[in-house]
Protein backbone atom coordinates (compact mmCIF):
# COMPACT_ATOMS: atom_id res chain seq x y z
CA UNK A 1 0.00 0.00 0.00
CA UNK A 2 1.52 3.39 -1.36
CA UNK A 3 -0.35 6.88 -0.02
CA UNK A 4 0.77 9.96 -1.63
CA UNK A 5 -0.92 13.47 -0.74
CA UNK A 6 -0.09 16.47 -2.99
CA UNK A 7 -1.48 19.95 -2.26
CA UNK A 8 -2.66 21.81 -5.10
CA UNK A 9 -3.88 18.95 -7.49
CA UNK A 10 -6.54 20.24 -8.75
CA UNK A 11 -4.90 21.12 -12.45
CA UNK A 12 -1.53 21.91 -13.87
CA UNK A 13 1.48 19.77 -12.13
CA UNK A 14 -0.83 18.50 -8.98
CA UNK A 15 -3.44 16.67 -11.39
CA UNK A 16 -0.85 15.62 -13.82
CA UNK A 17 0.67 13.77 -10.16
CA UNK A 18 -2.53 12.71 -9.17
CA UNK A 19 -3.93 10.81 -12.32
CA UNK A 20 -0.11 8.74 -12.80
CA UNK A 21 -0.06 7.90 -9.10
CA UNK A 22 -3.83 6.66 -9.09
CA UNK A 23 -3.03 4.46 -12.46
CA UNK A 24 -0.09 3.28 -10.73
CA UNK A 25 -2.57 2.15 -7.82
CA UNK A 26 -1.41 4.92 -5.33
CA UNK A 27 -3.90 6.04 -2.48
CA UNK A 28 -4.20 9.77 -3.66
CA UNK A 29 -5.49 13.09 -1.81
CA UNK A 30 -5.22 15.82 -3.46
CA UNK A 31 -5.52 19.23 -1.13
CA UNK A 32 -7.35 22.13 -3.06
CA UNK A 33 -9.89 24.52 -3.30
CA UNK A 34 -11.11 24.12 -6.75
CA UNK A 35 -10.54 20.27 -7.21
CA UNK A 36 -13.79 17.85 -8.27
CA UNK A 37 -12.03 14.66 -8.77
CA UNK A 38 -12.70 11.23 -6.48
CA UNK A 39 -9.27 11.87 -5.04
CA UNK A 40 -10.50 15.89 -3.83
CA UNK A 41 -10.58 17.29 -0.09
CA UNK A 42 -11.42 20.83 -0.19
CA UNK A 43 -8.72 22.75 1.56
CA UNK A 44 -8.23 26.44 1.31
CA UNK A 45 -4.05 27.32 2.11
CA UNK A 46 -5.40 31.39 2.34
CA UNK A 47 -7.09 29.87 5.72
CA UNK A 48 -4.27 28.88 8.03
CA UNK A 49 -6.34 27.62 10.93
CA UNK A 50 -9.30 25.65 8.68
CA UNK A 51 -6.38 24.06 6.20
CA UNK A 52 -4.50 22.67 9.36
CA UNK A 53 -7.73 21.17 10.81
CA UNK A 54 -8.21 19.59 7.31
CA UNK A 55 -5.01 18.41 7.09
CA UNK A 56 -4.69 17.03 10.98
CA UNK A 57 -7.82 14.78 10.50
CA UNK A 58 -6.80 13.65 6.92
CA UNK A 59 -3.31 12.84 8.22
CA UNK A 60 -4.88 11.28 11.38
CA UNK A 61 -6.73 8.50 9.13
CA UNK A 62 -4.56 7.83 7.56
CA UNK A 63 -1.73 7.30 9.62
CA UNK A 64 -3.73 4.41 11.33
CA UNK A 65 -3.05 2.50 8.36
CA UNK A 66 -0.09 0.08 7.59
CA UNK A 67 2.05 1.89 4.27
CA UNK A 68 4.56 0.43 2.26
CA UNK A 69 5.62 4.29 1.41
CA UNK A 70 4.44 7.41 2.26
CA UNK A 71 4.80 10.79 0.33
CA UNK A 72 3.58 14.31 0.71
CA UNK A 73 4.64 16.66 -2.51
CA UNK A 74 3.99 20.88 -1.56
CA UNK A 75 2.76 21.85 -4.81
CA UNK A 76 0.07 24.36 -4.73
CA UNK A 77 1.68 28.07 -5.07
CA UNK A 78 0.41 31.13 -6.17
CA UNK A 79 2.91 33.47 -8.14
CA UNK A 80 0.62 36.77 -7.96
CA UNK A 81 0.84 39.76 -7.34
CA UNK A 82 3.06 40.33 -10.30
CA UNK A 83 4.31 43.70 -9.32
CA UNK A 84 6.90 45.80 -8.65
CA UNK A 85 7.70 45.71 -4.79
CA UNK A 86 7.11 49.57 -4.42
CA UNK A 87 3.56 48.94 -4.90
CA UNK A 88 3.08 45.86 -2.84
CA UNK A 89 0.19 46.33 0.05
CA UNK A 90 0.85 44.67 3.36
CA UNK A 91 -2.26 42.59 2.78
CA UNK A 92 -0.88 41.77 -0.91
CA UNK A 93 2.52 40.42 1.46
CA UNK A 94 0.26 39.00 4.39
CA UNK A 95 -1.59 36.90 1.69
CA UNK A 96 1.03 36.04 -0.05
CA UNK A 97 2.77 34.50 2.62
CA UNK A 98 0.11 32.73 3.93
CA UNK A 99 -0.34 30.66 1.02
CA UNK A 100 2.96 29.92 0.10
CA UNK A 101 4.99 29.89 3.47
CA UNK A 102 2.73 29.84 7.26
CA UNK A 103 0.47 27.27 5.57
CA UNK A 104 2.39 25.31 3.48
CA UNK A 105 4.91 24.71 6.55
CA UNK A 106 2.22 24.37 8.80
CA UNK A 107 1.21 21.51 7.16
CA UNK A 108 4.55 19.51 6.40
CA UNK A 109 5.22 20.49 10.30
CA UNK A 110 2.12 18.48 10.94
CA UNK A 111 2.44 15.80 8.40
CA UNK A 112 6.10 15.46 9.89
CA UNK A 113 4.41 14.65 13.05
CA UNK A 114 1.74 12.55 12.45
CA UNK A 115 3.52 10.14 10.18
CA UNK A 116 6.52 9.90 12.45
CA UNK A 117 6.21 6.74 13.65
CA UNK A 118 6.25 4.69 10.32
CA UNK A 119 8.95 2.79 9.71
CA UNK A 120 8.22 3.30 6.36
CA UNK A 121 9.88 5.24 3.06
CA UNK A 122 8.92 8.43 3.53
CA UNK A 123 9.45 11.36 1.65
CA UNK A 124 8.66 14.81 1.33
CA UNK A 125 9.25 16.70 -1.95
CA UNK A 126 8.77 20.82 -2.26
CA UNK A 127 7.77 22.04 -5.58
CA UNK A 128 10.64 24.74 -6.25
CA UNK A 129 11.59 27.15 -9.11
CA UNK A 130 14.55 29.00 -10.31
CA UNK A 131 13.19 31.95 -8.76
CA UNK A 132 14.09 30.63 -5.47
CA UNK A 133 17.68 31.06 -6.56
CA UNK A 134 17.72 34.55 -7.85
CA UNK A 135 15.82 37.54 -7.87
CA UNK A 136 13.17 38.62 -10.93
CA UNK A 137 11.34 42.10 -11.19
CA UNK A 138 8.04 41.51 -10.50
CA UNK A 139 8.45 38.74 -8.81
CA UNK A 140 9.55 39.94 -4.71
CA UNK A 141 7.21 37.85 -3.04
CA UNK A 142 7.22 34.36 -5.11
CA UNK A 143 11.00 34.63 -5.37
CA UNK A 144 11.26 35.39 -1.35
CA UNK A 145 8.45 32.33 -0.67
CA UNK A 146 10.33 29.81 -3.08
CA UNK A 147 13.62 30.49 -1.32
CA UNK A 148 12.39 30.35 2.13
CA UNK A 149 10.51 27.12 1.36
CA UNK A 150 13.29 25.55 -0.34
CA UNK A 151 15.66 26.20 3.15
CA UNK A 152 12.55 25.01 5.06
CA UNK A 153 13.53 21.58 3.21
CA UNK A 154 16.94 21.92 4.17
CA UNK A 155 16.71 22.38 7.67
CA UNK A 156 14.33 18.88 7.77
CA UNK A 157 16.56 17.11 5.73
CA UNK A 158 19.44 18.27 8.47
CA UNK A 159 17.09 17.34 11.11
CA UNK A 160 16.29 14.44 10.06
CA UNK A 161 19.92 12.69 10.11
CA UNK A 162 19.77 11.94 13.51
CA UNK A 163 16.05 10.31 13.39
CA UNK A 164 15.24 6.94 13.62
CA UNK A 165 13.14 5.90 10.93
CA UNK A 166 13.83 9.69 9.07
CA UNK A 167 12.21 11.43 6.41
CA UNK A 168 13.86 12.15 2.88
CA UNK A 169 12.87 16.01 2.37
CA UNK A 170 14.15 17.34 -1.06
CA UNK A 171 13.40 19.96 -3.52
CA UNK A 172 12.68 19.92 -7.25
CA UNK A 173 12.76 22.39 -9.60
CA UNK A 174 10.09 21.45 -12.54
CA UNK A 175 11.45 24.23 -14.94
CA UNK A 176 9.29 26.16 -17.08
CA UNK A 177 6.00 24.45 -17.67
CA UNK A 178 2.29 25.51 -19.19
CA UNK A 179 0.41 25.72 -17.10
CA UNK A 180 -2.84 28.42 -15.74
CA UNK A 181 0.33 29.92 -13.66
CA UNK A 182 2.37 30.89 -16.89
CA UNK A 183 -0.95 31.74 -18.64
CA UNK A 184 -1.47 34.80 -15.63
CA UNK A 185 2.01 35.97 -16.21
CA UNK A 186 1.73 36.55 -19.87
CA UNK A 187 -1.51 38.79 -18.89
CA UNK A 188 0.51 40.64 -16.45
CA UNK A 189 1.48 44.47 -17.29
CA UNK A 190 5.05 44.49 -18.83
CA UNK A 191 5.90 48.00 -16.58
CA UNK A 192 5.40 45.49 -13.53
CA UNK A 193 6.83 42.45 -15.14
CA UNK A 194 9.51 43.48 -17.40
CA UNK A 195 10.15 40.00 -18.44
CA UNK A 196 6.82 39.83 -20.15
CA UNK A 197 8.50 39.25 -23.44
CA UNK A 198 10.37 36.23 -22.35
CA UNK A 199 7.33 34.16 -21.37
CA UNK A 200 5.20 34.86 -24.16
CA UNK A 201 8.05 33.80 -26.73
CA UNK A 202 8.44 30.68 -24.47
CA UNK A 203 4.58 29.98 -25.06
CA UNK A 204 5.03 31.11 -28.49
CA UNK A 205 8.23 29.28 -29.73
CA UNK A 206 6.55 26.02 -28.04
CA UNK A 207 9.33 25.29 -25.18
CA UNK A 208 7.07 25.23 -22.23
CA UNK A 209 7.07 21.33 -20.42
CA UNK A 210 3.71 19.57 -20.31
CA UNK A 211 2.23 18.69 -16.94
CA UNK A 212 2.65 15.44 -17.46
CA UNK A 213 6.21 15.21 -18.91
CA UNK A 214 7.18 16.81 -15.92
CA UNK A 215 4.79 14.53 -13.34
CA UNK A 216 6.84 11.45 -14.34
CA UNK A 217 9.75 13.17 -14.14
CA UNK A 218 9.31 14.08 -10.77
CA UNK A 219 7.79 10.52 -9.90
CA UNK A 220 10.85 8.92 -11.67
CA UNK A 221 13.10 11.07 -9.27
CA UNK A 222 11.20 10.42 -6.03
CA UNK A 223 11.43 6.52 -7.04
CA UNK A 224 15.08 6.62 -6.99
CA UNK A 225 18.11 6.74 -4.90
CA UNK A 226 17.55 10.66 -3.76
CA UNK A 227 19.52 12.14 -1.42
CA UNK A 228 18.28 13.59 1.53
CA UNK A 229 17.98 17.83 1.50
CA UNK A 230 19.21 16.98 -2.38
CA UNK A 231 17.95 19.58 -5.27
CA UNK A 232 16.38 17.93 -8.25
CA UNK A 233 15.61 19.44 -12.09
CA UNK A 234 13.97 17.73 -14.85
CA UNK A 235 16.66 17.81 -17.81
Amino acid sequence: MKLAIITGGSRGLGAALVQQLAADDWTVYELSRSGTSAHHIDLDLSDVDAAVTVANTLFAEQADKSWDEIWFINNAAMVSPVSATEKLSASDISWHITVNQTSAFSLISSFLRTFRGHASRKVITNISSGAALKGYPGWALYCASKAAAENFIHTIAAEETARDNPFIAINYGPGVIDTEMQAELRASDVEDFPMLDRFQAMKTHGVLKTPDVVAADLIRVMHSDIQNGGRYTID
